[in-house]
């Protein structure tokens, strides 16, 4: 016993022996490295750390790390460290990186309250523990940065009571005489001042994310005579002072907050011996403000202006400083200085075009060489733009050459074919005076073409043109490409409606190649893979553009110029006279010549535009080309869509302004009369009775159960609106392409997910969209792809897209992952998936909106994740806003429910459907963040949002969500917001529509 004890102490003897010199041995190796062109340490506790794919030989603390980057490095470190030094970066810039996933887990902690630094400090997924209270870093004058994550270990409340941590971090800037800037992203501060000692130097901030007591933009103590500019984008501000609470602020601040949240505002003075001079401009968008507050005693000269809007949600003290509040509604506000001191503002639009005025109720306010003159006191208005943005039919947007030629054989070049398209939707002149900065790496600032470019990118009409960082301006552009920026046009500016010569446009083109559209397939080049496939459909839809007669479109095929003219004459209405005209040189005889003309003449000369062009004296056309091109034997699914997109293109006509009475009422005639054959009345009951809307469905005669919703609109005795809505198509395909691909994920699902398999849901997602294919508007509400695979997206392209090109559709929990009831998990992120169904989505998958007759508004939101995003917040804001001003109702789709907030309803009883009760109270909504954000707007505007439809809960169901609203007086009344849940339309192989009318 005794020699195995001698054994055992001997052999522990010498593993420590060993262990000590090997670790005596590790830290004598330890050194800093170059990674990445960045000389870099390494510093563990154990000894040893995994970085970039290599096992590191690391130092034991920080100081050691640190001062193996003497003059200048990384340190990239784990677990906590204390700091023993109170001065980091005296030998060059200092970057310290945490590793892991948790931000705790890479603790700094400083021996000394107050770290000065003596270079530019950037920390990355770090977390720091100060000693006491006060702590943080004095940057005298050097940048600041958070990368990522950072943290602060500070107070947290309990229920059971409050648990404190270190205190909270300070950032303060000391003494300075070098432009400086700090970068937050997060953390959690007491007090972060941009001037904190004696300033002489412009400095800069940008906050997008983190927690902060007290923001000083201004002179916290000390004396400042440079200007600040901050970004605030995101985050909690507590209080946000602007101006001096110590000190002396002698130079101009301008502060844009563009997101977060923003508990009070304070600018002025507020010791008795500070003083502020300057200026001052705050410009609001898109953040929540509560309070602009009382601006201190000391002594404030400074001219300040606030703009913002959502100034009138904005609680203002008596005792607040201000020279104006500008309450202005849409594009953006600079401030203009003279001499130092703020003289007035220019304004822009949302395409960064000058404004034309400030428009308000109490007058207009109109620019001198382009400055606007700032109003005293409360001012509420809106940009009015001077480009007068959308379809001009009477442009002559094309020119020839310096010799008199034209070219029509020449191909197209991008930039040509941006500019063109310009002069059909702006002014050209108030383009060339725009404001734009141009993102495309290969477009000169001075080339020919760069305003023009730089318009559209902003404008949002370059997509899929170019890769994003180049365009290649001076290459010839596609067939493809030039219908795309067409179907991006028409995609921003066709929003609230059409005319009734659009409409008749619209029949025109189509009735001009009647026989070739009864023959429209699919084209064998542009399948569901193509991602112009959505535009070039739209074109064919609209009879902008014919394919090839061998079957083919050819997508990438160079476009000429005579082939330009000729799709745009179609998408403009404009019927050529026939002239060849003298107007150049070079196209006598040529088959696009009196297009040519058309493109470059005048009307009533050189074309012509009739307002019942192709039509019989009793305005029988829509009965005439639909029936055509539906009473086929075997109509293609793309004359389907041909003659679907001119039903519903007539139904919106009906209310045009530009209808005469007799049209009108032949046109009502004859949608009536076609609706009337296709939907014939034979039903049978499949629940309740049609006593009960809430409960009742039945079966109709094309074969889809139907629930029927009314709806009582803000526009009584007007033309109602017929929306139909089927839910949870779950489109279930693994087709050639993912065989090839064999993409692990997908090929798990293909066998783990045997229900719907091989595209069984086809047949009842048919016999629902038959059925809405007489509606104004058909709604597909999530869960259409069953999961992320080719299979799925061509289905859903060919059964949904093909079939409607006016459809809307929103995405659920299905739609964006590969993984259902697979056994392999996708390594992919959530966010690249998205970006792979934008890729074929036909509208902005995230939030789409859309306006019928004049009198609905509908809303699609993806909601797939359980959540709502800030984005997705801001447009409801604005629709609703939109919505108020013009007397519509607001209808809003998803896909997931959310919670009706009455407690009562943790049990809803199905109406049918696989489920029996469903808890409507838990449901979505009940959270922080852009979701509670997105559910209040909602519920908060009851009088304006009419109604919440959605699918997901494998059943029918009637809920009512508790919401408010202002009444005339601002007094708050009770309401409640129908929502109706649609069961999958696959189950029971029949399809399942909600009918929606709006009267």
């Amino acid at each position: 016993m005794k020699r195995s004890k001698r054994i055992l102490a001997a052999l522990s003897a010498g593993i420590f022996a060993l262990s000590s010199f090997a670790l005596h041995i590790g830290a004598a190796d330890a050194q800093a490295v170059e990674v990445d062109g960045v000389m870099t340490s390494f510093v563990s506790s154990f000894g040893k750390v995994s970085y970039g794919g290599k096992s590191r030989v690391s130092f034991k603390t920080l100081d050691e790390g640190i001062a193996a980057v003497n003059n200048g490095g990384k340190v990239v470190f784990t677990g906590t460290s204390a700091l023993s030094s109170d001065t980091l970066g005296t030998g060059g810039p200092v970057i310290i990186e945490g590793i892991g996933t948790k931000v705790t887990g890479n603790c700094i902690a400083p021996a000394s309250s107050v770290i000065n630094a003596a270079n530019d400090l950037t920390f990355s997924n770090v977390s720091f523990k100060f000693a006491g209270e006060g702590g943080g870093f004095v940057m005298n004058g050097h940048n600041f940065t958070t990368e990522g994550e950072i943290d602060t270990f500070h107070t947290v409340s309990y229920p059971s009571g409050a648990k404190k941590y270190s205190p909270l971090m300070n950032l303060f800037s000391g003494d300075a005489t070098e432009d400086y800037k700090y970068t937050l992203t997060s953390g959690t501060f007491a007090t972060v001042a941009l001037s904190s000692g004696n300033v002489t130097a412009n400095s800069e901030m940008v906050i997008t994310g983190g927690s902060y007591e007290k923001l000083v933009v201004g002179s916290l103590d000390g004396k400042n005579d440079g200007d600040m500019k901050v970004t605030i984008a995101g985050g909690d501000v507590a209080e946000l002072i602007i101006g001096a609470e110590n000190g002396a602020m002698n130079g101009n601040i301008t502060v844009d907050i563009t997101g977060g949240n923003i508990g009070s505002i304070k600018t002025g003075a507020y010791g008795e011996n500070a003083s502020f001079t300057g200026s001052a401009t705050i410009t609001v968008s898109g953040a929540a403000v509560n309070k602009i507050d009382d601006s201190g005693n000391g002594k404030t000269d400074a001219s300040v202006i606030y703009v913002s809007n959502t100034i009138s949600d904005l609680e203002i003290s008596e005792n607040a400083k201000y020279n104006s509040i500008l309450s202005i509604k849409g594009g953006s506000i600079i401030p203009v200085f003279e001499g130092g001191k703020l003289s007035g503002i220019k304004a822009y639009d949302d395409f960064d075009c000058e404004a034309e005025k400030l428009s308000s109720e109490s007058g207009d306010l109109l620019p001198a060489n382009g400055i606007f003159a700032l109003p005293e006191g409360k001012y509420s208005g809106k940009v009015v733009s001077s480009l007068n943005l959308g379809i001009n039919d009477n442009a002559n947007y094309v020119a020839g050459y310096e010799d008199g030629t034209f070219l029509p054989q020449n191909n197209m070049t991008r930039a040509e074919a941006i500019t063109l398209l310009t002069r059909i939707i702006a002014d050209e002149a108030t383009v060339k005076s725009g404001n734009f900065e141009n993102n495309f790496a290969d477009v000169d600032a001075n080339a020919w073409y760069a305003k023009y470019i730089g318009f559209f990118d902003k404008a949002g009409l370059l997509n899929k043109i170019g890769d994003g960082e180049n365009i290649e301006p001076s290459k010839a552009i596609t067939r493809a490409e030039f219908v795309q920026l067409i179907y991006n046009i028409e995609r921003l500016l066709d929003e609230d409606g059409i005319t009734y010569s659009e409409y008749s446009k619209l029949v025109y083109n189509v009735s001009a190649s009647i026989e070739n559209a009864k023959k429209y397939k699919e084209f064998s080049d542009v399948d569901y893979t193509n991602k112009y496939s959505n535009a070039i459909y739209h074109a064919v839809v609209n009879g902008y553009v014919n394919g090839y007669a061998d079957g083919t479109f050819a997508p990438d095929g160079n476009i000429t110029r005579a082939e330009v003219v000729t799709v745009v004459n179609r998408m403009l209405g404009r019927k050529p006279a026939g002239t060849a005209g003298a107007v150049f040189s070079d196209i006598s005889g040529h088959w696009a010549s009196s297009q040519i003309v058309a493109a470059a003449g005048t009307y009533g000369t050189d074309w012509t535009r009739s307002a019942d062009v192709g039509t019989a004296a009793d305005g029988t056309a829509i009965p005439e080309y639909v029936k055509l091109l539906m009473n086929e034997k075997k109509p293609t699914a793309l004359a389907k869509a041909i003659a679907t997109h001119i039903y519903k293109m007539g139904t919106e006509a009906t209310v045009a302004k530009d209808i005469t009475a007799e049209q009108k009422t032949a046109l009502k005639a004859a949608i009536d009369e076609l609706k009337t054959e296709a939907r014939n009345k034979n039903t049978s009951v499949i629940n309740g009775s049609p006593d009960d809307l809430k409960t009742y469905i039945y079966s109709h005669s094309i074969g889809p159960y139907v629930r029927e919703v009314v709806i009582e609109s803000k526009k009584p005795n007007t033309d109602p609106v017929e929306i139909v809505q089927t839910s949870d198509t779950h489109f279930n395909l693994v087709n050639a392409l993912d065989e090839e691909e064999k993409n692990p994920s997908v090929m798990s699902t293909k066998i783990g997910r045997t229900w719907l398999a091989n595209g069984v849901s086809v047949t009842p997602v048919a016999r629902a969209m038959e059925y809405a294919r007489y509606s104004d508007l058909t709604i597909v509400t999530g869960d259409i792809l069953d999961y992320l695979s080719h299979g799925c997206k061509e289905l859903t392209i060919k059964n949904l897209f093909r079939v409607d090109t006016d459809i809307m559709a929103c995405l659920g929990n299905h739609d964006t992952t590969r993984v259902m009831q697979g056994t392999v998990p996708d390594p992919t992120s959530y966010e690249s998936r998205f970006e792979l169904i934008e890729e074929f989505w036909i509208h902005d998958a995230l939030y789409e909106s859309r306006v019928i007759k004049d009198k609905v508004m509908c809303v699609v939101v993806d909601n797939g994740t359980s959540k709502f995003v800030e984005e997705q917040v801001d447009k409801l804001r604005a629709d609703i806003e939109k919505a108020r001003e013009n007397d519509y109702v607001i209808l809003v789709f998803f896909h997931i429910p959310i919670s009706t907030r009455n407690p009562e309803d943790t049990e809803v009883p199905t109406i049918t459907g696989d489920g029996d009760k469903i808890n409507y109270y838990t449901k979505l909504g009940n959270s922080s963040g852009p979701t509670k954000d997105f559910c209040d707007l909602l519920v908060s505007n009851g009088d304006i949002v009419k109604g919440v439809f959605n699918g997901h809960e494998h059943g029918d169901y009637y809920t009512e969500v508790l919401a408010t609203y202002k009444d005339e007086n601002g007094n708050i009344v009770d309401t409640v917001i129908p929502q109706y849940t649609l069961t999958s339309t696959v189950y029971g192989n029949v399809g399942h529509v909600i009918k929606i009318t709006v009267k």
